[in-house]
């Protein structure tokens, strides 16, 4: 998978996470709606993981897993730019 993929992946699985959580506060005591927002919440962690390699991959090592993460928690929009020049 390639980097910018993996960021629209993210994108993606973060708004099925929301969405999710948001249908799961309404009927708390639903437990299909639970198991649905784990999945969820599940697959948005996997996806960040992917982008993080990724970020990791793409800088050849010079920016580590733990600095990918926090760049993609604390600045998502210059993030989104770099990855969106990319060829």
């Amino acid at each position: 998978m390639n980097i910018k993929n993996a960021f629209k992946a993210l994108e993606t699985a973060e708004q099925v996470s929301t969405r999710t959580s948001e249908e799961w506060d309404k009927d708390p005591e639903n437990e299909s709606l639970e198991a649905a927002f784990d999945a969820a919440y599940a697959a948005e962690f996997k996806a960040f993981d992917a982008v993080v390699a990724e970020i990791v991959k793409v800088s050849h090592g010079m920016i580590s897993a733990k600095i990918a993460g926090v760049m993609l928690r604390t600045k998502r929009a210059e993030v989104r730019n770099l990855i969106g020049r990319l060829a």
